[in-house]
């Protein structure tokens, strides 16, 4: 393997790790001679309550609600490696760190600049909400940067519309795409009451995860705000 795709963690998936569903799922739904779309679009209504104060109670200067929930979602999905699988070359590996990609609005021709933020597995908040505001800086002040395919079919999307409030999104791909990709987009967060809850669209492969998968995911992320590592 090439073009740092070492930094990423890339392993080959194991015979071990591929028994049961699986052993089935990975080639089924990533059969190129079968017609079929393999991906799935699901849209919720999160409650991000608590991950609004445990963000506001650590006062990271400059950073962002949306910085925190990429931030928290990463250290999530380390312990869910369905999320973390991809296939190259007709063999499933999973990349253990993956980067976080985020697609940032700039207006005029340009339109949209692409924010790729390595090592974010593992990293403490402050480092990374350090990391994450300087690049944001950089592309804001005019720095046209572009994910590499690399980046952008072994990493982590995670893109944020925060002033739409949609009830449903359909998020694109195309055969270009790692078989496994999986891809996450916030909408505009509003107050009902005392919850604050935001829209979230997520694209699956069901090759390598499901709506089974993802109610896990996403129950481990919400006990993840008040976990020692988040809250030391």
């Amino acid at each position: 393997m090439s073009g740092g795709l070492e930094s990423y963690g890339l392993r080959p998936l194991t015979s071990d790790e591929r028994q049961g569903w699986l052993d089935w799922s990975l080639d089924f739904f990533s059969d190129a001679l079968t017609p079929q779309s393999p991906y799935l679009d699901i849209t919720l209504a999160v409650d991000v309550t608590q991950a609004w104060h445990r963000h506001d109670a650590r006062g990271q200067e400059g950073s962002s609600l949306f910085a925190w929930l990429t931030w928290s979602l990463l250290q999530t999905l380390a312990r869910h490696p369905g999320f973390r699988m991809r296939q190259l070359d007709g063999e499933w590996w999973v990349v253990e760190n993956p980067p976080l990609v985020v697609p940032v609005a700039v207006g005029g021709s340009q339109r949209f600049v692409e924010m790729v933020l390595p090592d974010g597995i593992g990293s403490s908040w402050e480092s990374y909400a350090s990391r994450y505001a300087e690049q944001l800086a950089r592309l804001r002040s005019g720095v046209v940067q572009r994910a590499a395919w690399n980046e952008f079919s072994l990493g982590v999307l995670f893109g944020n519309l925060p002033h739409l409030a949609f009830t449903g999104l359909t998020l694109h791909s195309h055969g270009g795409d790692a078989a496994g990709r999986c891809s996450f987009y916030a909408g505009q967060r509003h107050w009902q009451g005392h919850r604050l809850i935001m829209p979230l669209a997520v694209k699956l492969h069901h090759a390598s995860a499901d709506p089974w998968l993802l109610d896990q995911l996403l129950a481990d992320w919400r006990r993840s705000y008040l976990d020692a590592w988040i809250n030391p």
